[in-house]
């Protein structure tokens, strides 16, 4: 859902995978999935992977941070962490100023997958990966955010279309995760909503 975001995404392809046990000649299949490596992303954006920790949201490009924020709270993932590289991969652009990308993967703790051994952080003090917190810093330009917004307007039918496509994923999941996004999209289409959600609850930058 998020390559129909944005480029700057892991590539990934649903895989039927078939485990041979050598030793008792049997087999198994299950679905699996295949995740473009750090460094075939990193070509394809032109980038260097970035390996070390201690990188800080507010260092990272703020356009491209802000949209990965709201991707975390469409989905209701809280699971993430720019700063110890946590289900994030940082990667730095090629041509100056070379910007930093923190680029979000792993989404098995999020509401809109839940999963029923998920649970939310203990620091945010809620009771259910369901219940969507907005991580992201606030940015001192309000352009940002309007602009990532406008960009998951723009993607909502793909985004809806990749549910459906999902193969044998019963009816009543693909219809509770739909539901589950259409709250995210009644909240951005509300100028009261997203001033609340986003904008009021918004991690202060550090002085």
């Amino acid at each position: 859902m998020f390559n129909a975001v944005t480029d700057t995404s892991f590539r990934v392809r649903l895989a039927h995978m078939t485990y041979v046990d050598s030793a008792r000649h049997d087999t198994v299949t299950r679905y699996g999935f295949l995740i473009e490596s750090d460094t075939a992303l990193a070509l394809r954006i032109g980038a260097d992977p970035v390996h070390s920790d201690n990188v800080y949201d507010p260092m990272t490009d703020p356009a491209y941070v802000t949209l990965v924020a709201v991707f975390q709270y469409l989905i209701g993932n809280n699971d993430w962490s720019i700063w110890k590289r946590h289900n994030i991969a940082i990667f730095q652009a090629i041509p100056q100023p070379r910007p930093l990308f923190g680029v979000p993967y792993d989404f098995d703790f999020s509401g809109a997958v839940n999963a029923p051994y998920a649970t939310p952080p203990e620091q945010l003090k809620i009771q259910s990966v369901r219940q969507r917190v907005y991580r992201g810093f606030c940015q001192p330009d309000s352009i940002f955010l309007t602009l990532a917004l406008a960009r998951f307007r723009a993607a909502k039918d793909s985004i809806y279309a990749a549910v459906r496509a999902v193969p044998d994923l019963p009816e009543r999941d693909a219809r509770n995760v739909l539901e589950y996004f259409d709250e995210f999209y009644k909240v951005i289409d509300d100028r009261g909503a997203v001033n609340r959600e986003f904008v009021r609850s918004c991690r202060k930058m550090p002085s």
